[in-house]
């Protein structure tokens, strides 16, 4: 999955729900948040609840791509490593 531009408050339930839709159509998501340039918390919980939904389930879950301000927020959760 690819996302863009902001993710917040305002959208977080868009992209909470295709987040999950990946999850529950693949073992494995892969999230290219490359050209996103601001996320706040709740980008960041729909993240984790991906996170933790696809790793109940058997499958896995991995950023392979992050802005430098979405890495920064990512590191400070153990997201990226």
């Amino acid at each position: 999955m690819r996302a863009n531009g902001e993710i917040d408050i305002e959208n977080c339930q868009r992209f909470g729900d295709a987040l999950a839709a990946g999850a529950a159509a693949h073992r494995t998501v892969h999230v290219d948040l490359g050209a996103v340039g601001y996320m706040d918390s709740s980008g960041l919980r729909s993240l984790l609840a991906t996170k933790a939904t696809a790793e109940a389930g058997g499958g896995s879950f991995d950023v392979i791509a992050a802005s430098s301000i979405v890495t920064r927020l990512l590191d400070s959760t153990g997201l990226t490593g």
